[in-house]
């Protein structure tokens, strides 16, 4: 197949490279290279139709994902990437990678209020599911210097699974050592405005950065006083 591509001979290229896809099914360079020898005689749609095949089979793969968007950049039509990941993401709503590489796309092609929209609907919805969710969301905060709204985030995941607390508290990592002009402090987060059900939570995390930076009387006051309103 390379050197029928090699010499400009793409119709029996893409014979060659359609034979090993069907025998390797499963190896993406092998359906990668039946994709770019479409593009390449000009077969626009029939290269879409398997670029998303190819994501499906491997399951949004950030190589997969890339294929699919040089796609639709060849044919001139980069956004129409979207609504082909959407029908796709409807029809496995439960599928994360899937979710994760709408968003991505979305917030690349500067849809950044509805990729945050797609992963909050989201988070609301998967009880039992959602730190891999909340860890996309903090990410997209501090990517765009949102700091405050990434905090509030971790609170409401700390007030709706606490049995996540050693995990969230790797993310206040990232959120209290974010690079930017807007740096996210200790006073920030005493300041923050939650919902009421989530004040425990964020006293309780008041307490835990309080104690880390060296702050104990702060911290055991305030952990005290999470601890009287709901226990973590």
């Amino acid at each position: 197949g390379s050197l029928y591509e090699k010499n400009g001979d793409y119709a029996h290229a893409l014979e060659a490279y359609e034979i090993v896809a069907q025998r390797s099914p499963d190896n993406f360079d092998a359906q990668a290279r039946v994709v770019h020898t479409l593009l390449s005689l000009n077969r626009g749609k029939d290269a879409q139709t398997r670029a998303l095949a190819a994501v499906r089979t491997f399951k949004a793969s950030d190589e997969s994902i890339e294929l699919l968007r040089e796609v639709y950049r060849r044919n001139g039509n980069e956004p129409g990437v979207v609504p082909a990941l959407r029908q796709i993401y409807q029809e496995r709503p439960k599928d994360h990678a899937i979710l994760f590489a709408l968003t991505n796309t979305l917030d690349s092609l500067g849809k950044t209020s509805d990729a945050e929209a797609m992963l909050r609907d989201a988070f609301e919805k998967n009880e039992g599911q959602n730190f891999d969710i909340a860890h996309r969301l903090v990410a997209m905060y501090l990517k765009h210097d949102q700091a405050p709204r990434a905090a509030l985030l971790l609170v409401e995941l700390s007030a709706k699974e606490p049995d996540l607390t050693s995990q969230i508290g790797e993310l206040w990592d990232d959120i209290l050592h974010a690079s930017g002009p807007h740096h996210f402090r200790l006073a920030d987060l005493q300041k923050l405005e939650v919902p009421p059900g989530c004040e425990p939570a964020k006293l309780y995390w008041v307490s835990r950065i309080a104690l880390i930076n060296g702050r104990n009387t702060l911290a055991n006051t305030t952990l005290e006083k999470s601890t009287t309103l709901q226990p973590i």
